[in-house]
């Protein structure tokens, strides 16, 4: 079983779910594809993914164009002539767009024209289309407070809240406040990172939530790990370091959750994909 918290969690309610035998309560929980093989070694979730799985296609078509026009027009604005050809031309330009896609659907929402209530052609291409909204945005945030002094404690923050996977296949991985705080060897440092913390959340860089009375930080966009250029180039920085010291802090997981059985501490050499028993 995959070692973090929140898929132990999921893991113990599964469980609990199929031994009550209580037909009226169902669990229903999301994932993306490429985190199915993860799961494949957990018992009761194979089960779960192999009788009871609900896969979901590629949005294409009609459906994507219903998720760019629908949201605004609920809300009594349309499309401006034009404007959802140009956002679906750059969306086939873009592999795994649907992050992006809300990042400057969400952008373009604050500059709507409230007089003629729709979004226009202008504000779309002012924000840099598809790619340039992201990236322009991230980019005024890390300048401001680079002039701060705070840049590389941005740098530092970012790179702690993405897990290094193989190749450039990177994911999210949420920590805790205290953790990123953690990093300041003294107080001036580590009130100097909690400022770097709360400004990038200002700035819909970094969402914070209260999970189990602890403050949890956590990427607000997938889409910023490809879409913001200084963010792609911090993940090709010792790419296989990252990924070794992410393994050892997974196994140590893993370890708390068993409840520090002997036989899940790494031993010998740790290997990608394997750990020793």
């Amino acid at each position: 079983m995959p070692g973090s918290p929140a898929t132990a969690a999921i893991y113990r309610l599964f469980v609990c779910v199929k031994q009550s035998n209580n037909r009226r309560l169902v669990v229903v929980t999301t994932m993306r594809a490429d985190f199915i093989d993860r799961w494949l070694t957990s018992g009761v979730l194979t089960e779960a993914i192999q009788d009871d799985a609900l896969f979901l296609g590629v949005l294409v078509g009609e459906h994507l164009q219903d998720a760019i026009e629908q949201p605004s027009a609920i809300q009594g604005y349309n499309l401006q002539p034009g404007l959802l050809e140009l956002i679906l031309r750059d969306v086939a330009n873009e592999e795994n767009c649907l992050p992006l896609l809300e990042f400057s659907l969400t952008e373009l929402w604050e500059k709507r024209d409230g007089v003629k209530h729709e979004l226009t052609v202008a504000e779309y291409q002012s924000l840099g289309g598809l790619v340039g909204a992201l990236d322009r945005h991230a980019e005024d945030i890390y300048q401001d407070l680079a002039a701060r002094g705070q840049g590389e404690w941005v740098q530092r923050v970012m790179l702690r809240l993405v897990r290094t996977g193989e190749g450039l296949r990177d994911t999210r991985q949420r920590r805790s406040k205290v953790e990123l705080l953690a990093m300041g060897a003294d107080t001036a440092k580590q009130e100097k990172i909690e400022d770097t913390i709360d400004r990038l959340v200002d700035g819909r860089l970094l969402t914070i939530d209260r999970v189990n009375d602890e403050n949890v930080i956590d990427l607000s966009h997938e889409a910023l790990m490809q879409g913001w250029k200084r963010l792609v180039k911090w993940r090709e920085i010792d790419r296989d370091l990252r990924r070794l010291v992410d393994k050892i802090e997974e196994a140590r997981r893993e370890w708390q959750v068993q409840k520090q059985q002997g036989k899940y501490l790494l031993e010998g050499r740790c290997r990608s994909g394997a750990r020793n028993h």
